[in-house]
Formats: C-alpha cells, structure tokens, sequence
C-alpha cells in the first residue's frame, strides 16, 4: 500500500489489495463478513494517536490516514 499512497483511494489498484485483506480477515477471524471489523480497524487509525504513530512509523507518514481511507473507500 505504501507503494500506492499516491494513487486514489478508489482506484483498481488500492482496492485490490484491500479486498485481499478482506479475504485474510475473514479466514483468520473466521467470519463470513469482515466489513465491520474493517471499518472499525479504520477508525482505529483515524482517531487513536497512538495507532496512528505506529503504523506511520513502521510504513511512512500519513498512511495510517490512506489505509483507513482505502478501506473506508473499498465499502462504499
């Protein structure tokens, strides 16, 4: 995702690998349906500072912000 961060949000190329993630989700959860799930791990990086700092830190600035709004873009 990082090598996409300049890419929309809602283009083929970001969704594609946030639908995989859904796919991984769904088989480590063992849910029939990870949206909920998803979208709260958004919000997580959206609002909790901390969660922020972390994946900012470990992917580069601001893509805590982008993979939330992938995912947030992938359910729409």
């Amino acid at each position: 995702m990082a090598a996409k961060r300049e890419m929309p949000q809602d283009s083929f190329e970001v969704k594609s690998p946030i639908g995989e993630y859904e796919f991984v989700s769904k088989q480590l959860y063992q849910i029939s349906d990870a949206e909920k799930i998803m979208l709260e791990l958004a919000d997580l990086y959206r609002e909790n500072q901390a969660a922020k700092e972390a994946f900012d830190g470990q992917y580069g600035e601001g893509m805590a912000q982008y993979f939330a709004g992938a995912i947030r873009e992938y359910f729409e």
